[in-house]
């Protein structure tokens, strides 16, 4: 994604298939305008952070540092994994964290003072530089010979807290090893040699260095140094990297998972973000967090360490704009958006879905025709005869049903996307209202029960929609839930104005439920570049968009 050059600006801030549609009627043909309000219906009901939110102040360099420094400060970290926990967090800090900020904290570097920027070095510093913070990582002795292979060297040391035994660094390197050729032979771009570095490792190679992190309460990260991304002031977007990783990733400071997986799922996030730093070190964290936490599972498949996420991104939050990024954990969580995308579109190369590689080389910065992350989606599905548009509507309508919509949603226990309102139409109170405000690529579900009374096939539901007008992003579906829990998901046209109307079965011998899926899956994004919070730090264009819904069960 091409940006400004100047550190100023950057600083702190690079922080279900169709089935068969409804009966449509024309939203012009139906004279009746409908039934007012529901009592205990509440309008604006699903929180949506407006654009000032959305565009509110970037943090300040000094406040870039202060996020690395309580990053690695010891036991600062994410929600543990509390065995009293029903559903416990990731069990130490989100190692992807550490990853953004430090690549944060080299676009500011700049406009530290003096004395910050030494302090700043002292974070950015390998293991082996000897100017590391004590706080950071820092070998405290000489390291050993190192592991190499033709592509990767590990580093470690043989005492001290941080040792690693030869045997470790060996299953390192295979792990890392692994991965690498996995990605090169999706077609991936390798991660860029590191021979312009003041301190390579000993050679060009990919370095990856071991030490006891787990007591820092982090899983590992990737970075690259500050002569990297930066060369005689101008700005350089794709650059090398380098990473730190656990020294033996035993249970007591990571409880979930054996320490293989956990060392194996590590790699694969990490060493693809030394993959996408090859391409363009300051893409948006939502691309960059969720295709990474994504071909987790796409390389080890057993694990499954990143469902734990999915209740942070858009499955579990759909009123939270799915590319915001507000320095938590959502980016992760829309991993499952590529898995949504990659199960409909499962085009492999070498074992991985190309979708996903075909995004990053649209967003390559030395693409001449580069482009930043919606954007480049939009390219790609595009040449796929569908849009972010289609993709994300269904995609919202897919995580009310996520169990049964995904390849691995029921034997991975997917949450399943809240409702943003629930009521039961009976004989007594056949109608139903709302209005609500949709931020851009956020979906709010109603969902609509038939109950007493209701029990003749005569009965049916009739559904008024009036949104924002398509161009601004809005999408209808609607869902019908059969008696025994299985959903059909319909797309319904909206007009010009963003109207539909529609009916459908509505008895209680036919119908569990009608879900509604009302849809702000707007791309449009201005003033790109601009220190705001979302896709190319933009801002919306098509925030808080209005969307009221009317519906009434009536007997045909």
């Amino acid at each position: 994604m091409r940006r400004p050059a100047t550190t100023a600006l950057l600083g702190g801030v690079l922080s279900v298939l169709l089935l068969a549609p409804l009966t449509a009627v024309p939203a012009a043909a139906d004279p009746d305008p409908g039934p007012g309000s529901v009592p205990g219906s509440v309008p604006d009901s699903v929180p949506v952070l407006p654009d000032v939110v959305l565009g509110e102040r970037p943090p300040l360099p000094e406040e870039t540092l202060e996020e690395v420094q309580e990053l690695f400060a010891d036991g600062v970290g994410g929600p543990a994994a509390d065995p009293g926990e029903t559903e416990p967090g990731p069990p130490v800090a989100d190692e992807r964290d550490v990853t953004l900020a430090l690549r944060d904290l080299l676009a500011a570097r700049g406009d530290l003072s003096r004395q910050d920027r030494a302090t700043a070095d002292a974070y950015l510093a390998r293991p082996t530089d000897g100017n590391g913070s004590p706080f950071g990582v820092r070998y405290r002795v000489r390291e050993a010979a190192p592991t190499c292979n033709a592509d990767v060297c590990v580093h470690r040391v043989d005492s001290t807290a941080d040792a690693a035994t030869p045997r470790f660094a060996r299953r390192v390197l295979t792990s890392v090893a692994g991965v690498h050729d996995t990605y090169v032979a999706a077609g991936y771009r390798a991660p860029r040699r590191d021979g312009r570095a003041r301190n390579d490792g000993g050679n060009a190679k990919t370095d990856i260095y071991l030490a006891d992190i787990g007591d820092k309460a982090i899983y590992g990260y990737c970075t690259s140094d500050p002569e990297g991304p930066y060369d005689g002031g101008s700005a350089r977007f794709s650059t090398w990297a380098y990473c730190v990783l656990d020294n033996d990733y035993v249970r007591q400071q990571y409880p979930r998972n054996t320490p293989q997986q956990n060392l194996d799922v590590t790699v694969a996030h990490e060493y693809f973000h030394a993959v996408q730093f090859a391409y363009d070190l300051f893409e948006d964290p939502w691309l960059m967090e969720g295709t990474a936490t994504w071909v987790e599972d796409e390389t080890f498949d057993g694990v499954d360490d990143n469902v734990s996420y999915l209740r942070y991104g858009p499955m579990g939050r759909p009123a939270r704009p799915m590319d915001l990024d507000r320095g938590g954990q959502e980016v992760y969580g829309a991993w499952s958006f590529w898995r949504f995308l990659t199960e409909r579109f499962p085009a492999k190369q070498g074992g991985l879905p190309t979708l996903a590689r075909d995004v990053w080389e649209e967003a390559d910065f030395l693409n001449p025709d580069e482009t930043y992350s919606l954007a480049a989606l939009q390219r790609v599905l595009k040449a796929r005869g569908t849009s972010v548009r289609a993709q994300f509507a269904d995609y919202v309508a897919a995580n009310r049903f996520s169990r049964q919509r995904y390849e691995e949603g029921n034997a991975n226990a997917y949450p399943r996307s809240p409702v943003a309102d629930q009521r039961e139409l009976t004989l007594r109170r056949t109608a139903y209202s709302s209005t609500r405000r949709l931020g851009h690529l956020t979906g709010s579900t109603v969902r609509l029960e038939p109950g007493g009374g209701l029990k003749s096939n005569r009965w049916v539901l009739r559904v008024k929609a009036d949104l924002a007008a398509p161009r601004r992003g809005s999408e209808l579906r609607i869902s019908v839930v059969a008696p025994d829990g299985t959903a059909k998901t319909s797309r319904v046209a909206l007009d010009r104005n963003g109207k539909a109307s529609v009916r459908t079965p509505f008895s209680t011998r036919r119908v569990q439920a009608v879900e509604v899926h009302l849809v702000n899956a707007s791309t449009r994004i201005r003033d790109c570049f601009s220190l705001g919070s979302v896709s190319c730090q933009g801002y919306a264009r098509d925030d808080r968009q209005p969307a009221v819904l009317r519906a009434t069960a009536r007997a045909r």
